[in-house]
C-alpha cells in the first residue's frame, strides 16, 4: 500500500506499508514500512505504526529508493478494529538534500537545524574565549596562494559573537605604497572578521607570534588585523603545518555577568 507522495523541504516522499509483511518478512504476523525519498536525501527518522515507534535511522539515499524495516511490529496489536483502520507515519528528526541541478553544479539544503544550530552558536560556545585554525602543508601553500590571495577559515563563534572568521594571507599582501620593506619580504598577513558594530579586545597569533591584545571596533565587512603579521617561514622550522588563530574578551559579557533578581508574585 503506497500512501499519497507527500513534500518535506521541496522533497517528494512517499511511505510504502506491507500489512501482511514482504518477501523479507519472516517474524509471523509483522508488518513492513518504508520510506521512499529522492536521490540526495540524508535523514534521520522515525517510522512510526499506531503506537509503535523505531528507533532513529540514519539514512543516505544515493538513488530515488525506499529505506525501513521487513520486520516492524505485529500489525493485530496496532489495528484499530473500531474504524478497521491502522496509522503510519514518519517523524524526521534532521534532513538536508542536494541536487545536482547541471553539469558541475550542486545545491546543497542542510536544513532548519542546521540554521537552529548557527544561531544557538553564539550561547553554546559563550564562555569560549580562543580559537585555534591549524592548516596542514602550509609549505605547499606558500607555493600555491599567490600574494594577495587570502585562505579563510570556517565560520566560528566565540564570546557571544556570532559568525566570525580568520583570514590568513601566506605570502602577504601588495603595499598599496609598492613593494614591502626589505625586512618585511615572506610576511603574512592575518585578519579577523566579525559582524558589524561588534566592539572586543582581540590578540591574534601565528605559531608563536603574538599581536595584542588590542581594542578595536568592527565596522561593515572590514577584517582587523596586519598586512605584516610575520615570516610564516620562520614560524614553519619545525614542521609543515601552522596553529593560528584569535583569543577575544567581550566587554560586553561583563555587563551580562551580575545578578538579577526576579520577583515572582
Amino acid at each position: 500500500i503506497w500512501s499519497e507522495f507527500f513534500t518535506v523541504m521541496g522533497q517528494r516522499m512517499q511511505l510504502e506499508f506491507f500489512p501482511q509483511g514482504r518477501e523479507t518478512t519472516w517474524m509471523p504476523g509483522f508488518c513492513a514500512l518504508f520510506l521512499w525519498c529522492p536521490a540526495g536525501v540524508h535523514l534521520r527518522y522515525r517510522l512510526r505504526v499506531g503506537s509503535h515507534w523505531m528507533a532513529p535511522d540514519v539514512d543516505d539515499y544515493p538513488t530515488s529508493m525506499g529505506h525501513g524495516h521487513s520486520n516492524f511490529c505485529f500489525l493485530d496489536a496496532e489495528w484499530d478494529p473500531a474504524s478497521d483502520s491502522v496509522t503510519v507515519g514518519v517523524h524526521i528528526l534532521e534532513m538536508s538534500a542536494r541536487d545536482d541541478v547541471a553539469d558541475g553544479l550542486r545545491v546543497i539544503n542542510q536544513g532548519p537545524e542546521r540554521a537552529l544550530m548557527n544561531a544557538a552558536a553564539p550561547l553554546a560556545n559563550r564562555g569560549l574565549d580562543r580559537v585555534e585554525w591549524r592548516i596542514r602543508n602550509m609549505l605547499q601553500r606558500l607555493q600555491e596562494v599567490p600574494m594577495g590571495s587570502a585562505m579563510f577559515s570556517p565560520t566560528f563563534s566565540l564570546c557571544g559573537v556570532p559568525e566570525m572568521m580568520l583570514e590568513l594571507y601566506p605570502n602577504g599582501i601588495q603595499p598599496s605604497g609598492g613593494e614591502a620593506a626589505p625586512e618585511k619580504k615572506g610576511y603574512c598577513g592575518f585578519y579577523v572578521r566579525c559582524p558589524s558594530s561588534s566592539e572586543l579586545v582581540v590578540t591574534l597569533f601565528v605559531g608563536s607570534v603574538r599581536k595584542g591584545p588590542i581594542r578595536t571596533s568592527f565596522d561593515g565587512n572590514a577584517a582587523k588585523g596586519l598586512p605584516e603579521f610575520c615570516s610564516l617561514r620562520e614560524q614553519l622550522a619545525d614542521s609543515e603545518d601552522i596553529v593560528c588563530g584569535v583569543e577575544v574578551h567581550n566587554p560586553a559579557l561583563a555587563d551580562d555577568v551580575q545578578v538579577k533578581v526576579i520577583a515572582l508574585p
